[in-house]
């Protein structure tokens, strides 16, 4: 048993195809979620540190404005990643860590959305039952029983096996 575990770990994508439809949904929100309230915590922690959350909004030297806590942060990594427009809370042009955290983001972002259109693909075309085929066919073992040449009505030699 122990055995069958590790080659389902060594060839993940074909166990993460095995998987049902819901689990797929499952992994895939479950990404996102994970990747927006991790970047969430980095916006936040970068506000923090560069003393954002207690200055007004109308400092030249605010590194993302408009981000107070948890709840704006998230907001902020979700509209990074998405990219569907910032609005207010935006990102200062002289804060290099922050410009590399949305670069992060920003490929993360990407990374999920392909890996997540990737799977989603391979799963639609992908015959039934082709995992457990290639997994029984080492234990398929072929043999050559008889070979020899035969003559057929046209006087052409022909391999029968």
């Amino acid at each position: 048993m122990e055995k069958k575990k590790r080659r389902y770990i060594r060839d993940l994508f074909t166990t993460i195809m095995d998987l049902r439809w819901h689990y797929h949904v499952l992994m895939f929100i479950s990404g996102f979620i994970v990747s927006w309230l991790f970047f969430a915590v980095l916006w936040l922690t970068l506000a923090h540190f560069n003393g954002d959350v207690d200055r007004s909004d109308d400092d030249p030297g605010l590194c993302v404005d408009h981000v107070y806590d948890f709840s704006t942060a998230l907001l902020y990594s979700l509209e990074t990643q998405t990219t569907i427009g910032y609005g207010y809370r935006v990102i200062g042009a002289h804060c290099p860590i922050g410009t590399t955290i949305l670069m992060a983001q920003t490929c993360f972002g990407i990374f999920i959305q392909c890996f997540t259109t990737g799977i989603v693909f391979a799963k639609i075309a992908r015959p039934k039952r082709r995992a457990q085929v290639s997994l029984n066919s080492s234990n398929h073992k072929t043999y050559i029983t008889s070979m020899h040449a035969c003559n057929t009505n046209n006087s052409k030699s022909k391999l029968q096996i």
